[in-house]
């Protein structure tokens, strides 16, 4: 018989155990955190702070999952709403309370989430528009782009566009069609810091080295516009398939018609994207957990979803993200993606090195040091932890490219001949290295 992979998460530990024999859900609320001392802490006082802190932030997972649960004991609710926002899940929390009239919340707290939320939902409906003007834009210019995560993504999981807080308007086009795409944006007020990379054929090729997308900001309007060329930043870690990243039409009620990518693709990006970010936004798997639930974004296609996990590689990002979801909500895996895990060991230790990186960071009242900051990278790869995700010689040398990788100030301050410019990313990714060393010697 297979091995079950219901497990339940005990944050006071950081790691999981078996659920009790009658399957109620343990009571983590009154002894999470007690024992948990993240290495970042200085002093005791910083180590009670961040168990309080974290004990919030547990709250709010709880409180915005697709099954919504009752907060055991106290809440620091202006915290908790503080955190919601850096988190980027207002607009759930909100609507889960709403849901939840045995929670008595304290009037100014009620209120300052009600304001809170109330500019969120206009500002997700704000860009829901802005959405469909670019992608019009872009359209009626004659270029191929898809809309990733955003408006549409909330109308697939939730049926809502004013249920996941907004951010960002991302969008998936053909590199040899960024260029056209970058002057329609101007056009439409969007201005790039490092848009020049764009305005030569070698400068471009090598932009789309070395990243993946370009920022747009437009100030008038206070909404960015990210130009993505491919899924991730580089493209052995996740193919982009024309076929699929530009996959079919999506009606949005009221507002027109956009592309967005096919909807398996579109989950195992999601998964690939957190995971690379450290879930550093709880919005993010979010995603992942009301998707294990409801299957709308999937069309609950999960073998499908397997399948092309094994054809491009991504099986172990798919599997972890799943598993860090199912065991936050003490609920099955899809069979096919139990089977998944069952067969790849990696997904497990993936798991708790997320689980784990949560326990150090989400709680936090800003947010840490990006994943995609070079010295991360550089101590991400010491630690095996990218290199875990990957079971091909490809992606694992696509791993080790990201350290040699100038980010776009660079190719502007330094715009070195090609023989010059190999030589200078060794020194680069050396001086990473060596930085990262003493780092990790200290953690250890």
């Amino acid at each position: 018989m297979a091995r079950s992979t219901r497990t339940e998460w005990h944050p006071a530990s950081g790691r999981h155990a078996r659920p009790s024999k009658n399957n109620d859900d343990v009571e983590v609320g009154s002894t999470l955190l007690k024992t948990y001392r993240s290495p970042v802490t200085q002093n005791a006082e910083d180590a009670d702070r961040l168990d309080a802190d974290s004990a919030v932030w547990w709250t709010l997972v709880q409180l915005t999952g697709p099954a919504p649960r009752v907060p055991v004991g106290p809440v620091d609710w202006s915290r908790l709403i503080n955190l919601a926002f850096r988190h980027k899940s207002v607009l759930l929390l909100r609507r889960n309370l709403d849901r939840m009239p045995e929670i008595q919340m304290p009037d100014p707290a009620r209120r300052q989430l009600e304001n809170i939320a109330r500019a969120q939902a206009f500002r997700a409906l704000l860009l829901a528009r802005e959405t469909c003007l670019v992608a019009s834009a872009l359209r009626d210019a004659g270029i191929k782009a898809a809309v990733m995560k955003g408006a549409p993504l909330s109308l697939m999981i939730h049926y809502d566009l004013a249920l996941r807080d907004p951010g960002d308007i991302d969008i998936l086009l053909p590199p040899s069609q960024a260029r056209e795409a970058a002057v329609e944006l101007e056009g439409l007020d969007y201005r790039a810091d490092f848009g020049a990379l764009l305005s030569s054929d070698r400068q471009r090729k090598r932009l789309m080295r070395v990243t993946n997308q370009l920022a747009f900001l437009a100030p008038s309007k206070e909404i960015g516009v990210e130009l993505h060329w491919r899924w991730q930043k580089v493209e052995g870690m996740m193919p982009t398939d024309p076929h699929r990243a530009w996959a079919q039409p999506m009606v949005m009620a009221g507002m027109g018609e956009i592309l967005v990518p096919d909807r398996i693709e579109h989950f195992i990006y999601l998964c690939a994207h957190g995971l690379s970010h450290g879930w550093m936004r709880l919005k993010w798997l979010n995603d992942i957990r009301w998707t294990l639930q409801n299957g709308r974004l999937n069309q609950n296609d999960w073998e499908g979803v397997v399948d092309r996990a094994r054809e491009i590689g991504m099986s172990g990002a798919v599997g972890a993200a799943a598993l860090v979801a199912a065991r936050i909500d003490n609920v099955p895996l899809p069979p096919p993606i139990e089977r998944l895990v069952q067969s790849l060991p990696r997904c497990e230790i993936l798991a708790e090195q997320s689980l784990d990186w949560m326990l150090e960071t989400a709680s936090l009242r800003e947010d840490p040091l990006h994943s995609r900051h070079p010295l991360k990278i550089a101590r991400s790869l010491l630690r095996h932890t990218a290199l875990s995700a990957s079971h091909t010689r490809q992606e694992r040398v696509s791993r080790f490219r990201l350290l040699f990788a100038p980010t776009p100030p660079e190719l502007v301050m330094i715009d070195l001949p090609r023989g010059l410019e190999v030589g200078y990313l060794f020194i680069r990714a050396a001086r990473m290295l060596g930085r990262a060393l003493p780092a990790r010697a200290e953690g250890q």
